[in-house]
């Protein structure tokens, strides 16, 4: 049987610490064409909530912020609902950017790296994380593009494991199951790391290929 412990470990997880927010400074007042204001007041906002949580943003504070008038923000995004649902969309597509580009020609280690990618993007960015997973997250109902981009995020991991199921070294069980129980395992993994719930002796990366090796030996044929 495979097990992670037979791999070698390409990208070293560290702690939360270990990935500080990059935050910039208050904006200044900058003159943002009606092409890519809507990427500017995206890109604040994720600044806001990483230094100062979900609840710091107001539209006039993100309106002050990147440099435009307090009307500018309502030409993109109605409230700050609408403007935190397409921050969470963001976040989903950022993700589903990293477990793509964690693919490689072996289906079974890029299962295994698209799982560290995943941990990664959590611990990097803990905040906007919360939004799109957590207590503070934004309700899919009625969010057709938040939804699809969760779904394409998701169909990255499913896609990998369907092809570890046609190479015949993964159970022929539902692609979708197992993607959940994937899933289920990072997403603890993650949630773990970035709430700080392990003790402070955890080697963090023994604690990644373990969790790996029983997700990964429960899903291998033997």
């Amino acid at each position: 049987m495979l097990t992670v412990s037979t791999w070698p470990i390409y990208h070293r997880m560290l702690t939360p610490s270990t990935f500080p927010v990059k935050v910039s400074g208050m904006g200044k007042p900058n003159s943002y064409h009606h092409h890519n204001l809507r990427e500017a007041l995206l890109a604040e906002t994720a600044v806001m909530i990483a230094k100062n949580g979900v609840e710091s943003v107001t539209m006039r504070a993100l309106a002050e912020r990147v440099g435009v008038s307090r009307t500018a923000p309502y030409r993109h995004f109605s409230d700050k609902t609408s403007l935190l649902t397409a921050v969470a969309e963001d976040g989903f597509k950022q993700l589903q950017q990293r477990m793509a580009a964690a693919r490689g020609e072996n289906n079974l280690h890029s299962f295994y790296q698209m799982g560290i990618a995943y941990i990664q993007f959590a611990v990097e960015n803990p905040t906007r994380y919360r939004l799109m997973f957590g207590p503070e997250g934004i309700q899919r109902e009625n969010n057709p593009a938040l939804t699809a981009a969760a779904d394409d995020s998701f169909a990255e991991l499913q896609g990998v494991i369907e092809l570890c199921q046609q190479e015949g070294i993964m159970k022929p069980d539902d692609p979708c199951l197992l993607a959940y129980a994937a899933w289920a395992m990072m997403h603890g993994a993650a949630s773990l790391l970035i709430d700080r719930q392990t003790h402070d002796d955890i080697d963090v990366e023994t604690f990644i290929q373990l969790t790996y090796q029983t997700l990964i030996s429960g899903m291998m044929i033997s």
